[in-house]
């Protein structure tokens, strides 16, 4: 009697000692799993997005700067202007110099020097130099604008590279043309990151619609080191107001296997974008 309550008393603790680990063993699988869920390996990358809006806006500013600045000293020394084309204030945060050609026909270097950090006109912070070479007045046909960013930061950023942007004249639709070219395009995201790219751009200017109109190809490597290309399925719109794009969509691929699209919207002037992936998609905030 005593040795089977003995094996009974024995085999109650094994069974409450089974029963325990069972339930260390339970609770930690529901926490693993608990802890998994933050994770989706479908989850969409949007560096790829960030880093493609950021070269696009980043050039299309720097672009828009110099020409502004171009205009008002072509306005100020009376040189040749179309007359559909509407003066603008330089930026108030510039201080700009400038030499003419020799037979003072058209501007043919300019710096614009940005050496305020406290100042932000009209919303987006500069800092540092511009170097613009020209080969004729802004709107002559076949005039080629050279900008060479040098320390040149654009909301903290630090942008890099040539820009070259030759105009085409008028098309059929009696619109202007542009060919924009990034050559050693460079991003600096932080003091030890940055991205790369080359791009080639066609731009139109719609005065009619108070709008400019891009369509681009370019090649990038990631701030990881990846490289991916982009090319333009919807013609990118921005109205003259705004600084971001309103309407378009990129397609970004590579031969490792990235395939996104970026559509910019519907007209709202904001940073927003829908980032698409297979089926799937996620609003994304872009620079």
């Amino acid at each position: 009697m005593a040795t089977k309550l003995h094996s009974f008393r024995y085999l109650y603790r094994m069974g409450k000692g089974y029963l325990f680990c069972f339930s260390v063993l339970a609770l930690t699988i529901l926490a693993c799993k608990k802890e998994d869920s933050s994770f989706d390996e479908r989850q969409i990358n949007i560096e790829f997005s960030q880093e493609t809006s950021m070269a696009n806006i980043f050039s299309a500013k720097i672009h828009q700067i110099s020409r502004k600045e171009i205009q008002y000293i072509e306005s100020i020394e009376e040189l040749a202007l179309d007359e559909t084309e509407e003066i603008k204030l330089h930026d108030s945060c510039a201080a700009i110099s400038y030499c003419l050609d020799s037979s003072n026909a058209f501007v043919s270097y300019a710096e614009i020097i940005f050496n305020d950090t406290s100042c932000s006109y009209p919303a987006r912070k500069k800092f540092g130099k511009l170097k613009v070479y020209l080969t004729g007045t802004l709107n002559k046909v076949g005039t080629r604008m050279t900008i060479i960013p040098e320390g040149f930061f654009l909301n903290d950023k630090k942008i890099e590279g040539t820009i070259i942007v030759n105009n085409i004249g008028l098309n059929d639709d009696f619109l202007f043309e542009w060919r924009k070219e990034v050559f050693d395009g460079k991003i600096w995201l932080n003091s030890s990151q940055y991205f790369t790219w080359n791009s080639n751009t066609f731009i139109t200017l719609d005065f009619f619609h108070q709008e400019m109109i891009y369509e681009t190809e370019a090649s990038l490597i990631s701030r990881n080191g990846r490289t991916y290309t982009i090319e333009t399925v919807e013609p990118l719109i921005s109205e003259f107001n705004c600084r971001y794009f309103q309407f378009g969509e990129l397609e970004l691929k590579s031969d490792w296997g990235l395939h996104q699209r970026i559509n910019f919207g519907y007209g709202d002037c904001d940073n927003k974008a829908i980032l698409w992936e297979d089926s799937r998609e996620v609003e994304v905030n872009l620079h």
